[in-house]
Parts: structure tokens; sequence; C-alpha cells
């Protein structure tokens, strides 16, 4: 099931914040997105996506670098200094080899080079969510002496010492 996790036994889409501000590209990006069943918000500035973040559980964040107030690489590393783990993908023209290790070294868990294909991008935000995912999960895990409890799955295991 594509763009869906359970949560509280309900099966709810995963959340993906877009910051685009060329339109004609946003609205291709969201289509592809709201097909593979994520829902999706939608902000042109580095302001509207901050309003956002701070207002909304988001599951991944896909950014532009340049944004009519500013440079997404900013707020990349703003989000990573507050301790957001959000897994976030650079989608810029900028292609010089160090302007993607400006933009990965700031933060970004992937830069994808514009143009680019839409089938790459859909791939790359699969597995963005299942990285998420997966570390979300195992950040839900207790451990104390010999019990582990699961909180997301509420499974407790004993082992013997």
């Amino acid at each position: 099931m594509n763009g869906t996790a359970k949560h509280n036994g309900h099966v709810c889409p995963q959340h993906i914040l877009l910051v685009e501000d060329e339109q004609d590209l946003a609205k291709l990006i969201i289509l592809n997105l709201k097909t593979l069943n994520y829902s999706v918000d939608h902000a042109t500035t580095l302001k509207q996506a901050m309003h956002i973040i701070e207002h909304k559980k988001l599951d991944l964040i896909l950014m532009d670098r340049m944004l009519p107030d500013g440079d997404g690489i900013i707020l990349c590393e703003q989000l990573r200094q507050a301790g957001k783990e959000v897994p976030l993908m650079l989608l810029t023209a900028k292609d010089s080899e160090a302007d993607v290790v400006l933009g990965l070294e700031a933060g970004a868990d992937d830069y994808l080079v514009k143009p680019f294909s839409v089938l790459e991008l859909r791939a790359r935000v699969k597995a963005l969510l299942r990285r998420g995912k997966a570390q979300h999960e195992q950040t839900q895990q207790i451990e104390f002496n010999s019990v582990t409890i699961n909180a997301s799955t509420r499974e407790v295991t004993a082992f013997n010492k």
C-alpha cells in the first residue's frame, strides 16, 4: 500500500511538504505524489514552509533551493540545528559538485538536480519515506533490563540473561 501508514489502527496517508515556487513544476510533482496516495502541502516561500513545519507532522520535505525569500539550504540547516530529523530532499537547478556537497552537508538526505525524471523523483521519495519510517520505528523502542517494548506495535519482548 503506497503512501500510507498505520496509526492507532487507522490507515493514514504519509504527509509531504513541497516547497517549490515554480507553479507548473509544483503541480506536476503534487499530481504524481497524490497518485501514490501521499498527502501533500505546498509552500512557495521559506516563510510559508516554516509555518507548515511548525504546525503539521511531516514525513518528508521536498524543497527547492532558490526561493523568493532565500536559499532552501538555510531552512535545512535550521531544521537540523533544531533537532528535526524529518527526511529532506533538495530539488534544484544548482548542479555543481560544490552545490551538491553543500546541500548534503547542510543536512539534506538527498539532492535531485532539475530537470529530473518524475519516475526518479517518485522512487527517491519512496526510498526516503521507507528509511524515515524505519528510523521512526527504531526510536519507538524502549529497553529496560531484559525487556524491550516497541511503542508503535505494542509488542513486548523479554530476553533471558
